[in-house]
């Protein structure tokens, strides 16, 4: 007996996302290194929601095709070591059903040998009592089940014998890794990886059945506040490079760093390293290829942030927040601020309400602020209460720099109505100013440009014209300077050189010496320049 060689189903992935969202806070507490690296469930949710994002996006095709997409997805949505590990799991079994005319009993389990043996050689320093360990005995499992003479060739019986063996598995990491023991907790990946499994097979199968059924009791870890690290930042990004050699760029990453890894496929590869130079991981990348899905961390922040949190208790409390923004930059300063989930968007990218109640829902905590942070989005974000059963307030932020000034007066402790009312009091403060490339030239009031001039924009008029940044920049924040303000936050877009950058936070620090400036690399498209002044 064997399943049909078709196109997988969107529908198994977007059931194991599903399984994953449900259970993520319960994965995310199991966490008990003193640098959880994000959270794990949360890092596998991110994960596979970029797997349906690029199933979506590929639109059905053959198997061939839709395995591609499945592998693509998972490498370019990759978070953490474990979504890292997942994403090479997924990239070994993808490649093991894509020669199959059918896929039987036999094909499934080599493909499952197959991702245990890419996940693996993935990475430099395999430990096990992790979901490596997970992969690797559900494999062997799903082996030795296909070459049972009594059901020899049953799809069926060799999915669930893999699954069983990887519940089981899970419950066993304890016993290989003593700070799991300790902390009187399962391997959070391996357990992820168990709720994963389950609900791509459970959908295919047509049974209900819940992951913890397999596995058990978990625990929930508790993390210490205190952390003493050799390396500080986890830094992850996406090289497209048609020569990068994955042996030299994990000889250079480990002169610099630890926890590294280097998943490839084709011309992309996912690198992951904890260090303290983060910057020399990304000049060192962008000598040898693009870059994309940039993204730094700083582990102690994060340790500490979950620790004054309480745990998952607290988590699944209080007030989340949902956010739109687009740059990795930008994305990991919302995160430090409190945000939960990020929605990829802004101009000429707008998410649809659907987007932003898929996010809301995300979320542990039923009580949901929603910042929206451009003009466009705004009565989008609105119609996101009649959608949900979440209590949902919509702050309504107009821009990245009035989204920080709310996320300051974010205080989870309180109610959904007093952050949101603190929240919107907190952007009337701020005054918005972006630069970017006219697509046309005109004429607004005495501004005169030409196409592709830059133009600097605040309060929703062109302030100012003109060919160069620097002198463009510097006279926007002139414009928008008063003898009131105190704070100018300039955030750099993507494609700035960082001699440019340093020149205009030169001048602009010269000529308001007396105002406190704050300086980000935002990384987002088509502005160069974001300015919040306040």
């Amino acid at each position: 007996m064997s399943l049909p060689a078709r196109p997988p189903s969107a529908d198994l992935m977007a059931a194991g996302l599903r399984a994953l969202q449900r259970h993520e806070e319960e994965i995310n507490a199991l966490n008990v290194f003193p640098v959880p690296d994000g959270d794990t469930g949360t890092n596998l949710v991110m994960t596979v929601q970029a797997v349906c994002d690029q199933l979506a996006q590929a639109g059905g095709g053959s198997l061939s095709e839709q395995l591609n997409a499945i592998t693509l997805g998972s490498l370019m949505g990759a978070r953490g070591n474990s979504g890292v590990i997942l994403s090479q799991i997924i990239r070994g079994i993808c490649d093991g059903l894509s020669q199959a005319e059918a896929v039987d009993a036999r094909v499934v389990a080599d493909a499952l040998q197959n991702g245990c043996r890419v996940a693996y050689q993935a990475i430099r320093k395999p430990v096990e009592g992790t979901m490596l360990t997970v992969i690797r005995d559900a494999a062997d499992a799903a082996t030795e089940r296909a070459s049972a003479k009594s059901v020899e060739g049953i799809v069926n019986h060799v999915l669930e014998a893999a699954l069983r063996e990887a519940g089981a598995s899970v419950s066993r990491t304890p016993d290989l890794l003593p700070v799991l023991k300790e902390a009187g907790v399962v391997d959070a990946g391996g357990f992820g990886l168990v709720v994963l499994g389950d609900a791509i097979v459970a959908s295919l199968l047509g049974r209900l059945e819940e992951a913890t059924d397999l596995v058990g009791a978990t625990g929930t870890a508790v993390i210490e506040p205190e952390v003493d690290l050799d390396y500080r930042f986890c830094t992850e990004l996406v090289v497209r490079s048609a020569g990068l050699d994955a042996e030299r760029a994990e000889n250079f990453l480990t002169g610099i760093g630890g926890s590294v890894m280097v998943a490839s496929s084709g011309q992309v590869a996912r690198i992951h390293v904890h260090t303290n130079t983060p910057w020399s991981v990304i000049e060192w990348a962008a000598a040898r290829g693009s870059l994309d899905k940039v993204k730094v961390d700083d582990m102690v922040a994060q340790v500490k942030e979950r620790a004054a949190a309480g745990g998952v208790a607290k988590a699944q409390g209080g007030v989340g927040v949902v956010a739109v923004a687009n740059g990795g930059g930008i994305e990991a300063i919302l995160r430090s601020l409190g945000v939960s989930a990020v929605v990829n968007g802004g101009q000429t990218m707008n998410p649809s309400a659907a987007e932003l109640r898929d996010a809301v829902d995300s979320l542990a905590q039923r009580d949901v602020i929603l910042l929206p942070n451009n003009p466009n989005i705004v009565l989008t974000a609105q119609q996101v209460k009649q959608l949900t059963t979440k209590q949902v307030a919509v702050v309504a932020t107009r821009s990245i720099p009035e989204a920080f000034a709310a996320l300051l007066a974010l205080d989870v402790s309180v109610s959904l109505g007093e952050n949101a009312e603190a929240m919107d009091a907190a952007t009337k403060a701020v005054k918005t100013g972006e630069i970017t490339h006219a697509v046309r030239g005109g004429r607004s009031g005495a501004v005169k440009f030409k196409k592709a001039d830059l133009i600097g924009i605040s309060d929703g008029k062109i302030r100012v014209a003109g060919r160069k940044l620097e002198t463009t920049a510097a006279r926007l924040v002139a414009e928008m300077v008063d003898g009131e303000d105190s704070a100018i936050t300039l955030i750099f877009g993507d494609g700035v050189e960082s001699g440019e950058a340093e020149r205009i936070v030169e001048k602009v620090a010269k000529k308001h010496p007396r105002l406190d400036l704050d300086v980000q690399h935002g990384g987002q498209p088509l502005y160069p320049l974001i300015i919040g002044v306040e």
